[in-house]
């Protein structure tokens, strides 16, 4: 396809796919690529390779790379039918597979509990204390607005989506603001021109009463400044 040129002359391929294999699991490639499948497929190439075909099958079945006509090469098909043969059962992705606010690490390799800071070891609460909002007409909304405005201290930390070709539209796809009780994730694709979420940005960001904190946060700020049209922007 189109697209699929587009990431080869990227220098996204099979090469690069075989570096992301060595440098992360297999279940969070698939999670970081799940909705660019033209790169996905590479992935997949690269398991079979190195005969790790129940993680090829995984991805291959969930994303329906041979019926959707990603994977085209007659001889991997061949192989991962083949393969599938011996196994009963198709590993799940852990990732995908448990709602659970937890590090990815500890999500796909259970063992690691206990060697990453723990919510719980705070007493929060995942169910009650970690609120995800997308939209302003939500009455957590308001309720997040409320609690935030009247907090004497804030973290602040966000994700963004990933870029892998200079074609990719990247950005701040979450922000998490959490004071002394609570963590509310805001979900900055759906709220970003909401100007009720971008007036309390402002708010918090410029209030000399709240106290900022966050980690290594200056990509955050910049990346902030340039998909969230906040005019004013002071941080304490």
């Amino acid at each position: 396809s189109a697209a699929s040129d587009v990431y080869k002359r990227q220098g996204i391929n099979a090469e690069y796919m075989g570096y992301n294999l060595r440098e992360n699991s297999w279940e969070r490639v698939e999670e970081r690529l799940q909705e660019k499948l033209e790169i996905l497929k590479f992935a997949v190439e690269e398991l079979v390779i190195e005969k790790k075909y129940e993680a090829a099958l995984s991805i291959c079945k969930r994303h329906q790379l041979i019926e959707k006509g990603y994977i085209k090469s007659q001889e991997l098909i061949d192989e991962l039918t083949k393969q599938e043969q011996n196994f009963e059962t198709i590993p799940c992705n852990p990732i995908f597979d448990k709602d659970d606010y937890a590090p990815i690490e500890q999500l796909i390799n259970p063992s690691l509990e206990g060697k990453f800071i723990q919510l719980k070891d705070y007493s929060l609460d995942c169910e009650k204390d970690i609120i995800f909002i997308d939209s302003i007409n939500d009455e957590k909304y308001s309720k997040a607005e409320e609690d935030l405005l009247n907090s004497d201290i804030i973290g602040i930390d966000s994700e963004f989506r990933s870029r892998f070709t200079k074609f990719d539209q990247g950005g701040i796809s979450i922000i998490q603001l959490a004071n002394r009780n609570k963590i509310y994730i805001f979900d900055v694709i759906k709220l970003a021109q909401e100007q009720r979420f971008v007036s309390l940005l402002e708010k918090v960001l410029n209030d000399h009463n709240i106290k900022i904190v966050g980690h290594s946060f200056g990509n955050d700020i910049n990346e902030m400044k340039e998909n969230i049209p906040i005019e004013n922007f002071v941080i304490n």
